[in-house]
């Protein structure tokens, strides 16, 4: 029985003592959670995903030693935080240890959340089902997109994916079992309402909670619990990209040659370290959230309606249209995924021609530069501005490129804006990072192909609504623009 295999279809039990020891054998694992891993999956087996691995990485060997020691130790509530660098491991560790615990515990109970929804249903929840695919006991759980139950006790024997919600916390109150764990992933973005909330359901003996993520802020629960106040009680580890088996080390050169190896994105990104100066992230969730929530109706006519096009270039990237008006943008938010730019000037013509925008804004780059010679010569419009995002911005000293100028234009905006309710939106708006060029100290958005290679989508939403703050276009007055108006359109 202690042999990995590929098998996940129920073992044939001749008898209920087999039965019976088969599930003496798995709870055998429940103190000594790092042989689990290695006897739970088929390590260098050929034919399998994992042929030429040999086992955990160190950082993960000393994370699941660590944990085994303490729960042989017998303490009350375990609290571990482990700050990383990017690309180490730790969404594959924490679906091994939510595998581990409801397999080797009966009528075990877990929680696991992330700082999005999409981090976790994309990425957390989803290599909990990759893992479980290889698992020798992976017959015995039903993986949904929202919860992992055993199917000898699928009541009460469940692990539950659940996106946090300030205003649903109590989600995160006690839980009722003889073995409790909760997992937050990506934890510098969870709200300290639910924080606390967790923290405070901790309640019974034996229980687990862990927090895993980089440390994208200097303040907030995560920060204090991997290097603040509360580091103390939570045993923190840091796992550093570049001691990783599975680094890329193109990617941290890269990263090492724009930014340097004292930026604060360097520091977050590869040293598994806070920044220095703030928060890395560019717009936070808390941010979005707010505009999410906000009803500022309809806008006044003297606003000038304003649409964006984010013309797609690479792979999955979308073709992305949106509009706004003063301080609300449109939910209407039409996408195309082909990289046909006559099939695609002619849904934006169609979109021209239904709202009647004052001002279309079009990506430049790229294949974008067609799309725009074809709505002014071929369809004759005249209300056209291209927008260059590489281009020198009005404020270089501030800002490296027009790409960042408008990112930031629209963050101050989205303090005093009204967003459609759209999760799309919310990670392409909450992904991107920032920081500041090595030499000359101006602020840099990350670039795409940086958010594509730490699992993030390309922020094509986003990058369409930024589009409408390339430059400041005056309100109206019977028909015309206000050239001399000390009131800007977005105020």
């Amino acid at each position: 029985m202690g042999q990995s295999s590929l098998s996940a279809k129920q073992p044939r039990f001749e008898n209920q003592e087999q039965a019976d020891e088969y599930t003496t054998w798995l709870a055998s694992y429940a103190l000594r959670p790092l042989e689990w891993v290695h006897a739970c999956y088929p390590w260098g087996m050929e034919g399998t995903y994992l042929a030429q691995h040999d086992g955990p990485d160190q950082w993960q060997t000393e994370h699941l030693n660590e944990l085994g020691e303490r729960i042989r130790a017998g303490e009350a509530v375990i609290r571990k935080s482990v700050s990383t660098g990017h690309g180490v491991g730790k969404t594959a560790e924490v679906a091994w240890i939510v595998h581990w615990h409801q397999s080797c515990h009966y009528n075990s109970k877990a929680t696991v959340t992330a700082n999005t929804q999409t981090q976790l249903s994309v990425r957390t929840w989803s290599e909990l089902a990759y893992w479980q695919h290889m698992a020798m006991n992976g017959w015995m759980f039903d993986w949904s997109a929202t919860s992992y139950k055993c199917v000898l006790n699928p009541a009460y024997w469940v692990a539950s994916a659940i996106p946090w919600s300030v205003n649903n916390s109590e989600a995160f109150a006690g839980m009722h079992a003889p073995h409790v764990l909760m997992v937050f992933d990506e934890a510098s973005g969870v709200d300290a309402k639910i924080w606390e909330v967790a923290e405070g359901a901790m309640t019974t003996a034996g229980s687990i909670f862990l927090a895993y993520g980089n440390n994208t802020r200097n303040s907030g629960r995560f920060y204090q619990i991997t290097v603040g106040r509360d580091a103390k009680r939570w045993s923190p580890q840091r796992v550093d990209s570049r001691t990783a088996k599975m680094r890329n080390d193109d990617l941290i050169r890269e990263w090492a040659e724009d930014f340097g190896e004292d930026s604060d994105f360097f520091r977050v990104r590869v040293k598994g370290m806070p920044p220095k100066h703030g928060p890395l992230q560019f717009i936070s969730s808390d941010m979005v959230a707010e505009a999410m929530q906000r009803d500022l109706g309809t806008p006044p006519p003297h606003f000038p309606k304003l649409m964006g096009v984010d013309v797609a270039r690479q792979g999955d990237d979308e073709s992305v249209i949106v509009q706004r008006q003063g301080r609300v943008m449109s939910p209407e938010i039409i996408h195309f995924n082909e990289r046909n730019t006559w099939k695609f000037a002619q849904i934006l013509n169609r979109a021209i021609i239904k709202h009647q925008p004052d001002i279309v804004f079009i990506d430049g780059v790229g294949i974008g530069g067609p799309v725009v010679d074809m709505m002014i010569s071929k369809f004759g419009y005249k209300n056209i501005i291209e927008v260059q995002a590489g281009a020198t911005p009005t404020d270089p000293k501030l800002y490296l490129n027009v790409r960042i100028e408008m990112w930031d234009r629209m963050r101050m905006w989205l303090e005093i804006a009204d967003i459609p309710e759209d999760a799309t939106l919310e990670s392409h708006l909450t992904a991107s990072e920032y920081g500041f060029e090595d030499r000359t100290e101006r602020m840099r958005l990350e670039k795409k192909t940086d958010l594509k290679k730490r699992g993030e989508q390309s922020p094509d939403f986003a990058d369409a609504l930024a589009m409408t703050f390339s430059q400041p276009i005056p309100p109206k007055r019977g028909g015309k623009f206000i050239t001399d108006s000390e009131e800007p359109d977005h105020a």
